[in-house]
């Protein structure tokens, strides 16, 4: 027989138990929020770009942002330690983000952005460190960035040639250059790859033509470059309005094409690959661009940009503003 003393300890003890289990459960499954009653958040922060800049030009440097836990909030920046004569900017936030009522630029959540440090002729050459914070949502982390400030290099003085050095296996180069040219010289092929990446167009097979047919004074060549330009301008760059990837931008055998022949599709071509291709545009945010991982396309870009002027397209401030992000790549390799 149970007695009312026996019966009263199963209880405290089921309940006892049953109350833990509850505790448990929520503890396990919602994390306890802290004292201010916001749940845990933080935020990842590094940065990455060039470590040399010639005084009087610029430094592209990528910040890393990556929410952690919580909820996205928005993200203020300081940067402090700057050297004399150096002003800096966020321009990806300034083209396409947000400014608090006193002006003051900030990210709407922990995202890659640019910070673009500004040199003049007056900074003193050296080596420097700035400090640069992200403040969010309460979280607070800061890295130091060093870089160099190098002076304007010399410009390079003239070698006289004295004597014309041999060139190694130039005839070896030579009698491949015009039999391989000749093999893939077939237009049904070419049309038939289209856009395969093993074809002769990839790397601008219309340009090589032009070049084999410079080179040799041969003017057959003209027609393996007409073949390519049917293939790759007027199925493929035309058909999508210039909006190719990035390593697909090939825009010197279309600008060589239109200025030995006058063809006004190949510079509207080369003009659409400049305007459209794939980091081409002037709204390509440049935290897309300054590590070292887009450095052929950038390359690409600036060719594209180089080969529209001279098929009478004006000169581009994305073409300065690419070189310098061009030259940060080196020193990333």
């Amino acid at each position: 027989m149970v007695t009312n003393k026996v019966l009263g300890k199963v209880v405290f003890v089921v309940l006892t138990l049953g109350v833990l289990f509850v505790a448990y459960v929520l503890t396990a499954t919602y994390p306890l929020a802290p004292a201010s009653g916001q749940a845990t958040y933080d935020f990842s922060f590094g940065a990455a770009g060039g470590r040399h800049v010639v005084v009087g030009y610029n430094l592209y440097i990528q910040l890393q942002l990556a929410l952690t836990a919580g909820t996205a909030q928005n993200v203020v920046f300081q940067v402090n330690d700057l050297p004399a004569g150096v002003s800096y900017s966020f321009p990806d936030l300034e083209a396409t983000c947000c400014r608090s009522g006193t002006g003051v630029v900030y990210a709407y959540e922990p995202i890659n952005t640019t910070l673009l440090l500004r040199t003049s002729p007056s900074t003193p050459t050296g080596s420097y460190t700035v400090q640069v914070t992200a403040t969010s949502g309460g979280a607070s982390h800061s890295i130091a960035y060093p870089f160099v400030v190098d002076p304007v290099p010399a410009a390079p003085t003239a070698v006289p040639i004295t004597a014309q050095t041999a060139i190694p296996s130039l005839a070896q180069w030579e009698s491949q250059m015009t039999e391989w040219g000749a093999y893939h010289c077939n237009s049904t092929t070419i049309m038939s790859n289209s856009t395969w990446e093993g074809g002769v167009w990839y790397y601008d097979g219309e340009r090589v033509y032009y070049q084999i047919a410079d080179y040799t004074r041969d003017p057959k060549w003209t027609a393996c470059a007409g073949y390519v330009k049917a293939m790759y301008r007027d199925t493929y760059v035309i058909p999508n309005s210039g909006k190719v990837p990035g390593w697909r931008n090939f825009t010197h055998g279309l600008a060589m094409d239109h200025l030995r022949s006058g063809d006004a599709q190949s510079k509207n071509a080369a003009l659409l690959l400049s305007n459209n291709a794939a980091f081409a545009p002037d709204s390509t945010p440049f935290a897309w661009v300054t590590g070292a991982g887009t450095s052929r396309e950038v390359a690409y870009a600036i060719n594209s940009y180089l080969s529209a002027e001279k098929v009478g397209a004006p000169a581009r401030a994305r073409l300065a503003q690419y070189v310098d992000i061009a030259l940060g790549h080196l020193d990333q390799w």
